[in-house]
């Protein structure tokens, strides 16, 4: 009588929990990828535990919840390799989202015993820290080249995706991935996001661009590392609207003058070697010392000793990137509006899955590439000497952290991570203690060549 009295209609009788799960799945498969994912996890984790095809909603009581919740102690895999059981928020999440699915059930009329009683089941979540890179270990990152001795596509390519979310406000892996160039509207990136439904636009700016042009369709720009040659290619084609086609200059590109740099700083590194007397260390070595911060070849010291040795090259290069960057741009918009291209996915872990119709396959195939890229992180971090298990998520937070220190207003934070709560962004600056996020790229960039000038 209370349920018909509140929504109009009773339905009543053995209705499998299973059957309206599942289509509650079907409905958001490929238009809500980490909503459908935690649902198809849930009902994986409900038949394990109830053994079987057939769950009435009568028979979910507080027993029940209570002998769920032990299920999923004992049953879910610890991300943590020092812990024995798993995390308690990822108990709670999956008790919720079935809390959150028989509430949407009741909504719709079906009679379900009052759900009151899981408040004394479902634990309350507890604030997790959010892992973050400090200012040299960002810097790091952002400065490898591709000519490392140990770097191969896919660690540049997984690099090159990470660093991107970086300069673009902390943009989430799915929706990186998602992108394809026809979102790029003249000097913005134009999504929606698939979490949480939201419009977002992201500023190209001197940085997302650099960690773009390495995607770009070879018509168009022509590889600019050689892996097989490792070498690079120091040329750029610039489009002359005059004659309406593209011609190959080298003078304003940059990469010539990244090839002296690199060059350069093997030559200064392999003397502060031979100064120190320390010659046990081999060529192909030098890219992996850290026994002390200034023979650290990607670190801010030497970084700072070699630019001071070497200002006129690096205002050279300075001077040869805004040209360059400026005709990116250019190419850039050409591309996105070339029918051609416009459909194809930017970054290459989803390329081939554009038409695909099968969404179920195209969310496994997301899922898929997004641990390839966190275990190509992971490696990453050990090359350069970064003592921690870097995921996609650390960039989001560490843009938020440096934007902020920055003076970033909260709200404005709230708006470029697209959250919608600013509760949400309140949990992610009040639990960071690192220096690290983005109110403009050129702040930020500043601080990663300057980080005294936090202090």
């Amino acid at each position: 009588e209370n349920v018909s009295k509140k929504y109009g209609v009773v339905k009543v009788g053995k209705l499998n929990v299973f059957e309206d799960l599942d289509k509650r799945i079907k409905s958001m498969i490929g238009i809500q990828y980490y909503t459908s994912k935690r649902y198809r996890t849930l009902y994986l984790h409900l038949e394990g535990f109830w053994g079987k095809q057939e769950l009435n909603y009568q028979e979910i009581d507080k027993d029940f919840f209570r002998d769920f919740r032990n299920y999923l102690q004992v049953k879910i895999v610890p991300r943590d390799d020092l812990s024995n059981t798993p995390s308690n928020n990822t108990i709670v999440n999956y008790l919720n989202t079935l809390k959150t699915f028989l509430l949407e059930k009741q909504r719709e009329g079906i009679y379900i015993s009052d759900l009151h009683f899981t408040r004394g089941i479902i634990p309350n979540k507890k604030p997790t820290p959010k892992r973050t890179l400090d200012v040299e270990e960002i810097w790091k990152l952002d400065n490898i080249l591709p000519s490392h001795p140990k770097f191969r596509p896919l660690l540049w390519n997984s690099l090159n995706t990470f660093m991107f979310n970086f300069w673009s406000q902390g943009l989430r892996i799915g929706d990186c991935l998602r992108l394809k160039w026809g979102n790029i509207q003249e000097d913005v990136i134009s999504l929606k996001m698939e979490k949480t439904e939201r419009d977002l636009i992201i500023p190209l700016n001197d940085s997302n661009i650099h960690r773009l042009k390495w995607f770009v369709d070879e018509k168009e720009l022509f590889p600019i590392w050689n892996w097989e040659r490792k070498e690079w290619n120091n040329y750029f084609p610039i489009p002359n609207e005059e004659k309406n086609e593209i011609e190959k200059i080298t003078t304003p590109f940059p990469l010539d003058i990244l090839s002296s740099i690199e060059n350069s700083y093997q030559y200064d590194w392999l003397n502060m070697i031979e100064e120190s007397k320390d010659k046990e260390f081999e060529y192909y070595e030098i890219h992996e010392m850290n026994s002390y911060r200034k023979k650290d070849r990607y670190g801010l010291e030497f970084h700072s000793y070699f630019k001071n040795k070497n200002p006129d090259l690096f205002e050279t290069l300075q001077e040869r990137l805004l040209i360059f960057n400026k005709e990116l741009k250019l190419v850039i918009n050409k591309i996105s509006k070339d029918e051609n291209y416009r459909n194809q996915f930017i970054f290459p872990f989803l390329r081939g899955y554009e038409n695909e119709r099968d969404l179920t396959k195209f969310s496994n195939k997301i899922s898929s590439s997004v641990s390839l890229i966190n275990k190509s992180l992971k490696e990453i971090s050990n090359i350069v000497g970064i003592d921690k298990k870097i995921s996609n998520h650390w960039s989001r937070h560490t843009i938020t952290s440096i934007s902020k220190s920055l003076g970033v207003d909260l709200y404005e934070l709230k708006n470029w991570l697209g959250h919608t709560s600013v509760k949400t962004t309140e949990n992610y600056v009040n639990t960071i203690t690192t220096h690290s996020s983005v109110r403009n790229s050129t702040k930020v960039k500043n601080l990663l060549e300057n980080p005294n000038s936090l202090l």
